[in-house]
């Protein structure tokens, strides 16, 4: 009978312990979640063009592809720079949900900055820097 006791109390020390870890990891797994907004860029392309006409230019077209860190209300890009140069840009679609995928189309500029290849963004005013670490060269492209 006393065996038969030892027994059940190593099992339900053993359940409790199981328990426990169970309601750690779960916290965990959700403070991660809620914490963190990875940002994730799927591709980043550029593509140089020229213009078939005398005087029509010529110049690179960028193209950013991510997931959406957060809603438009608490994400916010604050710069693009790419080879040297900051960039104003276009995100499309305008409103876009956390987990949306959306498209940066950074313009012509000649305005310098310091680094090369990042994105200053904001997510809730906490502002962080994400560095690109590889760009996609597309074919040149020849208008007519």
């Amino acid at each position: 009978m006393f065996v038969n006791f030892l027994n059940l109390s190593v099992f339900k020390f053993n359940k409790f312990v199981y328990l426990i870890m169970k309601i750690f990891f779960i916290g965990v797994l959700v403070l991660m979640m809620a914490c963190s907004s990875p940002v994730l860029i799927l591709n980043v392309s550029s593509q140089k063009w020229v213009g078939g006409q005398v005087k029509t230019g010529s110049g690179v077209n960028y193209e950013i592809k991510m997931i959406a860190p957060a809603d438009k209300n608490e994400f916010i890009i604050n710069d693009i720079c790419l080879n040297n140069i900051s960039h104003p840009f276009i995100i499309s679609p305008k409103s876009f949900q956390k987990s949306d995928t959306i498209i940066i189309r950074p313009r012509k500029s000649d305005v310098p900055c310091n680094s090369n290849n990042r994105i200053v963004y904001s997510i809730n005013n906490k502002s962080s820097i994400l560095s690109i670490d590889s760009m996609q060269e597309l074919p040149k492209l020849f208008y007519p």
